[in-house]
This record gives structure tokens, sequence and C-alpha cells, in this order.
């Protein structure tokens, strides 16, 4: 499995995306509170519905509890598609290795392209085995979801961050990290890497994305 580098540095990819639109963490219409609007599309470690998650690393991540567990699109109880509770972890730092997880939305997940439209994100906190003070989820617009290079790969243009890495010790369920229009990008990936020091369990649950 190939290892992403730990990213030392992001400013080519921060002054690209300061040249697209500012995200917005205001909540979209139709929105209640932190849950993710209906018709939502659900990608996590267990959700059926195509190939929307993966992660890199050379270790394992482990599978454990406490993640989502519901209908994929959001709140469409016809739909046969469905995300149980499975979410991943793994120890921080082990072995000098960090673990990126990724979501995707888009011709990636085989959904067709999302440009030209505003994309909306909301992830989803484990409630167990996820402690990490310190978790660090990104917005990225590409055209080649490849991971043929370090973090960030090439054709990957940085959108937004919540504004600040998110303490899953203190977080858990949905939480609305913002908006950004896409552009000419036809897929939307969210990625979570890990920021702190070793003896933490960093967990990977669900994101939903809102492409309109």
């Amino acid at each position: 499995m190939r290892i992403l580098a730990r990213t030392t540095g992001r400013s080519a990819a921060v002054l690209i995306g300061a040249v697209l639109m500012a995200a917005s963490t205001a909540l979209p219409a139709g929105a209640v509170g932190n849950s993710p609007d209906k018709d939502s599309i659900v990608a996590g470690p267990n959700c059926d519905g195509g190939a929307r998650f993966s992660w890199s690393s050379s270790i394992y991540p482990n599978n454990t509890h406490g993640d989502y567990a519901g209908y994929n699109p959001y709140n469409v109880s016809q739909s046969g598609d469905l995300c149980n509770t499975t979410s991943e972890y793994v120890w921080t730092d082990q072995n000098n290795v960090d673990t990126t997880w990724l979501w995707y939305e888009g011709t990636a997940s085989g959904d067709g392209s999302v440009a030209g439209r505003d994309c909306y994100v909301w992830l989803y906190i484990p409630t167990q085995d996820a402690g990490a003070p310190s978790a660090r989820y990104d917005v990225w617009a590409t055209d080649d979801y490849g991971l043929s290079e370090v973090n960030p790969p090439a054709g990957w243009h940085w959108l937004f961050w919540p504004g600040h890495n998110v303490d899953q010790n203190t977080t858990s369920g949905w939480i609305y990290i913002g908006q950004h229009t896409m552009g000419n990008y036809p897929d939307v990936v969210v990625t979570l890497t890990n920021k702190d020091t070793a003896n933490w369990k960093i967990g990977a649950g669900s994101v939903a994305f809102h492409c309109i």
C-alpha cells in the first residue's frame, strides 16, 4: 500500500485555493443543525453505494464501531444503500507512519461530475476509538483522484478546512464544516490526516456531501 508523505507545507495549494471562492460555514438551506441535508451522499468505512472511501498507509486500520448508521443517500428511506456503525482507527504516529483517509464524491465515485456545483460537507466523528485532539480535515477539488504523488497529489487544489484541527476527544457525531463552489473540477475529496504525537487513537467515520 502506498504511503502518503507527512505534509510539511501547503503554500502552493493554499495560493491556488485562495483564488477560488472562499469557503462558507453558513448552513445550507434545509439543513437542521449539524445534520446533513436530505439526499446528501454519505461515504464511509462500511457504506454501500460505490468506492467512495479509501486510506493510504503501510498500517492497516482497525475496525471498530461508533459511526453513522442509516441510509445513503442521507434520510432517504426508500434507498437500499445503507451505512452501518463500522468506523476505523489507528494509533497516531505508529512506527513514524501517518495514515491518510480519503472520501470522494463526483466522477471518482461514479456519481458524475460535480463541476459548476456548490458542495456542502459534513463529518461524522466516531463515538468510539476516536480521541486524537488534532485531527486534520481538508477539502480538495481535483480532476485527478489518483494517489501517484505525495500529499497533496498533483492536480489537487486545496479548498478549505474547518478553520482548526478537530478535537475528536471532545467532538462526536455529525458536524458541518463548510461549503465551496467547485469551478471546473469534477471531484471533491475530503482527507483526514494526523497532527498529533504518538499514543492517540485517530478515528475515521463517514463524510456527507451535498453538491447542488
